[in-house]
């Protein structure tokens, strides 16, 4: 959030964090609908990603060992949305 704050010093930003409980489909839909920016681990809360405005940049973060995954990458890419992704590093010892 810090960089993100700094990248940012001359526009406003606003970091909204998602409750313990879970929100009504329609809540989520309208949380990602006013998104500028989705930071999100991999899961099965992004079939939402549709909602985002064309303007928004999606970051899915992904274990290493999931680095694979992309299924959410073809929908970003059919609904011409700009996503990262962001994978953690090998731990060490693993092959």
């Amino acid at each position: 959030v810090a960089l993100l704050s700094a990248g940012v010093a001359d526009a406003p930003l606003e970091v909204v964090y998602l409750p313990d409980r879970p929100d009504s489909l329609c809540d989520q839909a309208r949380r990602f609908g006013e998104a500028d920016v989705l930071i999100s681990p991999h899961g099965a809360h992004l079939v939402h990603i549709p909602q985002l405005s064309p303007a928004a940049v999606f970051v899915e973060v992904t274990p290493w060992a999931a680095a694979w995954l992309g299924p959410f990458a073809s929908v970003a890419a059919s609904i011409r949305l700009r996503r990262l992704q962001l994978c953690s590093l090998r731990p060490p010892g693993e092959r």
